[in-house]
């Protein structure tokens, strides 16, 4: 187990257009029986341009974490490391097994996956057993474009054939460098940290989400 270094503050939605950054997600994930469908609808057609760019963001974002640990220099250890704690081949291996899975499961979405929970002040959740679907809050779409694609990358790794990763830490004020504490057993099952690491890989490493 490798030392993890402090980092303080939570400035990574800084980097998206006109956006302070990402709030909690509230519920995150839930079981079937506590998805209320009768409160779930499709998505408008603006609703629907929206979800097709976040989820376009989020391929291309994903696709550059990806190479990042298939190239494997100095830079991408440090942000794996940064963010998960371990850079031994077996975290590595994981990391791009979870990656690798949410982008074919990224390919295969569209707006019909997605439903606008009316009911629900918060986000995103999803029910980990149901990969074909993500519920989304209306403030989903108050974000910024990067930070909704960070959603993605948070909701689509909790469910069980991709990562079945837990909310240890949330996003929200202090959650970077909560997230950054955490030891490498949790971090590889928080979604969160998956978020960051996908973010900071797109714009130059952990040091530019600061």
């Amino acid at each position: 187990m490798k030392v993890r270094r402090r980092c303080g503050g939570n400035n990574w939605g800084e980097i998206d257009e006109q956006q302070g950054g990402y709030e909690g997600y509230g519920r995150g994930h839930l079981s079937s029986s506590d998805v209320n469908a009768s409160e779930a609808r499709a998505l408008n057609a603006d609703e629907a341009d929206v979800v097709g760019q976040g989820l376009a963001r989020q391929r291309g974002q994903v696709e550059n974490a990806l190479q990042g640990l298939d190239r494997w220099n100095q830079g991408d250890q440090d942000l794996f490391e940064g963010v998960f704690g371990d850079t031994s081949p077996a975290a590595r291996a994981h990391g791009a097994e979870v990656l690798g899975r949410m982008q074919a499961l990224n390919g295969s979405y569209s707006a019909e996956n997605f439903r606008v929970d009316t009911g629900y002040d918060g986000i995103a959740y999803v029910d980990p057993t149901n990969p074909n679907r993500i519920y989304l809050g209306e403030r989903y779409f108050e974000l910024g474009g990067n930070s909704q694609a960070g959603v993605l990358v948070h909701e689509m790794s909790h469910f069980n054939v991709i990562g079945a990763t837990d909310d240890i830490t949330l996003a929200g004020a202090g959650a970077l460098s909560r997230t950054l504490m955490l030891p490498p057993t949790q971090a590889l099952g928080n979604a969160q940290s998956y978020s960051i690491y996908v973010g900071c890989s797109t714009v130059g490493g952990l040091s530019q989400c600061m």
